[in-house]
């Protein structure tokens, strides 16, 4: 135990003296415009690559290095500052803060855009906290592996609308997939704290999904996919892959709210339009009706038909009586009327 003690202590002995004599060099050198050296002090860039690399050298054991490097590569303010060879590619998105997901309450109303950061309740600034920290750990994992979200939404491909409005406890902070409609888009300017992270835009859009009579999904994004603008009114395929945040109650038309589910990730994925299907003066709405009408003319001909026939019928019959019965010219002479009738009176 002394021994792996005297040669730790040794290698960070090490990493110092290389550290002074490459000070004036690292003073001198130009550097990146954002990390500027002052003076005879190292930037923040160089002095957190220089820390990482005395922690991997002070660590007990190899886990203790990869832990320590994860560590580092997960925070979105060191990720940026690592050293292109000693960063390590995550396999999965970053974990939302669990302290900034336990204040989250479902059912709020979010914070008005000109309403002052002051006057925030707990709910809307616990809100606000967790919307930027998904926006910087979504962009920031798309930029290293774009892939990331999609293949950790194949975990939850079961979950519906119903399922977070109706569970959001269960699914907050996990990345579900989103498939559906988008019925509108509009673009927002960021903040400069975002800006810093690389964030110059945020996007909101509404997507109906698979479900039936359902609100429309409620999305935040970082990247615009190619072939995709800002509109009011759409109609578009797409995917989306993002952190279920909460439930949320948004006012629609008229003022009346109405609640739904958020989600934020880093893009959206545009699928392929529907073919379009050309209506012809022969669609199939107006075959049906032409059929109806036909069959309607049928059965009123067929009624028709038979009525006129049972007329005949009858015309037949009389016919045939009257064509049995003798037939009376004339000839006989009419039976001579009574002589009371005619005035006269019988002889005594």
């Amino acid at each position: 135990m002394w021994k792996r003690s005297r040669l730790t202590v040794l290698a960070m002995v090490a990493v110092c003296a290389c550290i002074v004599v490459c000070l004036p060099a690292l003073c001198q050198q130009k550097g990146d415009a954002a990390d500027p050296p002052l003076g005879t002090e190292l930037g923040l860039a160089q002095a957190l690559r220089v820390s990482a690399a005395m922690q991997v050298f002070a660590a007990r054991d190899p886990v203790s290095c990869v832990a320590l490097r994860i560590a580092a590569v997960s925070h979105p303010d060191t990720a940026p500052l690592l050293a292109p060879d000693w960063d390590l590619t995550p396999d999965r998105p970053y974990a939302l803060s669990e302290d900034q997901l336990e204040p989250i309450r479902d059912g709020t109303k979010i914070a008005a855009p000109n309403k002052a950061a002051k006057d925030w309740t707990k709910d809307e600034k616990a809100f606000a906290e967790l919307r930027f920290e998904a926006l910087v750990k979504s962009d920031l994992a798309y930029r290293q592996v774009p892939e990331l979200f999609e293949n950790a939404a194949k975990e939850y491909d079961y979950v519906t609308f119903d399922h977070l409005f109706g569970s959001p406890k269960e699914y907050r902070g996990k990345v579900v997939p989103v498939i559906g409609r988008m019925i509108r888009l509009r673009q927002y300017d960021t903040s400069k704290e975002a800006r810093d992270k690389g964030i110059d835009a945020v996007y909101e859009a509404w997507i109906v999904g698979q479900t039936p009579k359902r609100p429309p999904y409620w999305v935040l994004f970082t990247r615009l996919p190619e072939g995709l603008k800002p509109a009011e009114t759409m109609d578009r395929p797409v995917r989306f892959y993002g952190y279920f945040i909460k439930r949320v109650s948004y006012q629609a038309d008229k003022g009346v709210y109405k609640d739904t589910v958020l989600l934020i990730g880093p893009t959206v994925y545009l699928e392929p339009p529907p073919p379009v299907v050309e209506r012809t003066p022969f669609s199939k709405d107006i075959l049906i009706a032409v059929l109806a009408g036909l069959l309607v003319i049928g059965v009123t001909i067929a009624f028709m038909t038979l009525w006129f026939r049972r007329g005949d019928r009858k015309i037949h019959e009389r016919l045939a009586n009257l064509r049995n019965q003798p037939l009376n010219l004339g000839d006989e002479e009419p039976p001579e009327e009574p002589s009371e009738r005619r005035g006269l009176t019988p002889p005594n």
